[in-house]
């Protein structure tokens, strides 16, 4: 019996190729069941109602992972916020572009 994942993967070479080029794949009977359907004539169109069948399986069967560890409070950063010579450029360029004024203390 073919498993879920390697039906996928069957889907997915099917839609790099084309439905003009491969028929869609034999779906696994839980898939087939819900796409058995005769109103669907055309390759792609049975693509379609597969892939949308296929994904809705998928994801059902999706469990949460493992709960991750709290994140570490990172160490204390000794460094000063920024060199004085920059902090005077800055001031002096946005001087030049109006970003600066008296009332924020530049």
């Amino acid at each position: 019996m073919k498993s879920v994942d390697d039906h996928w993967q069957a889907l997915v070479t099917t839609a790099l190729l084309g439905t003009d080029r491969r028929e869609p794949p034999e779906a696994p009977q839980l898939i087939a069941d819900l796409v058995a359907d005769t109103a669907r004539t055309s390759a792609s169109e049975r693509m379609l109602a597969l892939v949308a069948a296929t994904t809705a399986v998928r994801r059902a069967g999706v469990v949460p992972g493992p709960l991750l560890d709290e994140l570490a409070i990172p160490d204390g950063d000794d460094r000063r916020p920024c060199v004085p010579a920059a902090v005077d450029r800055w001031a002096i360029t946005s001087r030049c572009r109006g970003l600066c004024s008296k009332t924020n203390g530049c």
